[in-house]
């Protein structure tokens, strides 16, 4: 048995031998800064796109969330599919999804062919951040995987705020515009990827598990729509009704993933305690991202009365911090430091920021808010990288694109029940006893109060319960260091 996992081979130990420098980090890096800027260019333009092309109501959240679906639908069946046909002809395919996605939506006539594009894209954003993050232990080396996790971390989001600025400006123009970054840089990543990165051997079952993996899309589909729902009412059929559709389709794949000899994912890697913790960490520092960044803006806006503008630039200590916190955070698992110290510092970093500006009032200044930015948004990428490592030890090397995809999917959930229960205890704030809601900026600040309380707590109890099991499941692991450096592992047959 492995001494990196639950598996007989790992991901870490079936990477290549072949060494790579850091320009393959920044490769992959902006692989995966593609795939977390094509939601945020569309969320950017939202207003524009949708004043030009006469949508409203559910068609505005539609074309808001369409690619983000589709992404946590398709995104384990694009990581399977790389584990049958080798992981860099999968990026090169979703570079192509990405140019045609986006150029679709560039030069739209209307709402429905915007929607086409807007779904090739979330299967091309999908592809991306699987073959990203599948690359890691292949160019990892001797350097060790928790080490260029923190490199790729770091430098996602020096891109990702690059990117975010370009298209920013683009979108100024003409929000059209805005749809040719992705495309631009897309283009020149076909060149580049082949020049810079290796191709992986095929692995993985020889039949594909259609049946099990659309099980799995619909499920994640339904749930992520019904959290969506809660922040119209918590009552509503719609909102249980829907979760639990998907939570019973999500079971219905378990069962069939257990029983099939053509499985696409280990399902028995949730007997786990380290993966367990690794997708409870993924889930809630996602959650903390989102109810950090999305409630700030709106406050800054509803209660201090900022242009939208001026939104964007105030949060980039958010970012900054998120990239000092990757390199800071795979330089310490790289030295030894234990993972279960890195993630709770990460927890406390996020807690104590939500609890800086839990007692704000209508006199509480952008300004105030600065130390909160910069515990969230370093705290929240501590936790990520621990998570991201243990993804990547826990991974059998025969299922290593799938299992590493599913932690987008994750990361999908938590961001969204961020913003559904945030947004939801904000709204009962400001609703009067007669339904209506009001404008009164202190009732808005106290209902911000609230939700970032809540999210402080939910933090504690999810961080403590997250740092127990990978406590636990480290000390069950029979080499920890193996996780570490490929060369400690021991032959056990």
């Amino acid at each position: 048995m492995s001494s990196s996992g639950p598996f007989p081979e790992s991901a870490v130990e079936a990477g290549s031998k072949r060494e790579f420098g850091f320009l393959a980090v920044v490769v992959i890096a902006i692989l995966a800064a593609t795939q977390s800027v094509d939601p945020g260019v569309m969320n950017i333009a939202l207003a524009s796109v949708s004043e030009d092309l006469g949508i409203q109501g559910f068609g505005l959240s539609m074309t808001a969330s369409v690619g983000t679906l589709t992404l946590a639908a398709t995104v384990i069946a694009v990581g399977a599919f790389a584990d049958r046909i080798g992981v860099r002809k999968v990026i090169m395919l979703g570079l192509c999804f990405e140019i045609v996605g986006n150029l679709i939506v560039a030069f739209t006539p209307d709402f429905t062919i915007l929607l086409v594009g807007r779904v090739i894209a979330g299967i091309g954003m999908g592809a991306l951040f699987a073959g990203a993050f599948s690359m890691v232990p292949e160019i990892a080396g001797k350097k060790g995987v928790a080490k260029v996790i923190g490199q790729w971390t770091g430098m996602l989001y020096v891109l990702l705020i690059i990117f975010s600025i370009v298209g920013s400006i683009l979108i100024g123009i003409n929000w059209r515009f805005g749809f040719f970054l992705v495309p631009a840089i897309c283009v020149v990543m076909l060149f580049v990827v082949p020049a810079t990165l290796p191709e992986t051997p095929r692995r993985g079952a020889k039949e594909f598990d259609t049946l099990g993996l659309c099980t799995l899309g619909l499920g994640m589909v339904l749930i992520l729509l019904g959290v969506s729902f809660a922040a119209v009412s918590l009552t509503s059929p719609l909102f249980w009704g829907t979760i639990l559709v998907g939570l019973i389709l999500l079971g219905l794949w378990a069962v069939i993933e257990g029983k099939s000899r053509k499985a696409s994912f280990p399902i028995k890697l949730f007997k786990s305690p380290v993966f367990v913790a690794a997708v409870l960490a993924g889930i809630l520092w996602n959650f903390g991202e989102s109810a950090m960044q999305l409630q700030s803006a709106n406050f800054w806006q509803k209660v201090v009365d900022v242009p939208a503008g001026v939104v964007g630039v105030s949060q980039m200590p958010f970012l900054l911090a998120a990239v000092v916190a990757g390199f800071l955070g795979g330089a310490l698992l790289a030295k030894g430091r234990s993972p279960v110290m890195v993630m709770s510092f990460g927890f406390l970093m996020m807690i104590l920021g939500m609890l800086s500006v839990s007692f704000t009032t209508v006199d509480t200044t952008i300004a105030a808010f600065m130390p909160a930015l910069i515990l969230v948004g370093g705290g929240m990428v501590l936790v990520a990288v621990v998570q991201a490592r243990e993804y990547v030890a826990e991974a059998p090397a025969k299922y290593l694109s799938a299992v590493v995809s599913s932690r987008t999917s994750v990361g999908q959930l938590g961001y969204s029940l961020g913003v559904a229960l945030t947004s939801t205890i904000i709204t009962i704030g400001i609703t009067k006893d007669d339904g209506t809601v009001s404008n009164d900026p202190a009732a808005y600040a106290d209902s911000f109060n609230t939700a970032m309380m809540a999210t402080a707590g939910i933090l504690l109890v999810g961080g403590i319960i997250v740092g127990i099991l990978l406590a636990v499941g480290l000390k069950r692991r029979p080499n920890a260091a193996a996780a570490e450096d490929p060369e400690l592992v021991p032959d056990l047959g």
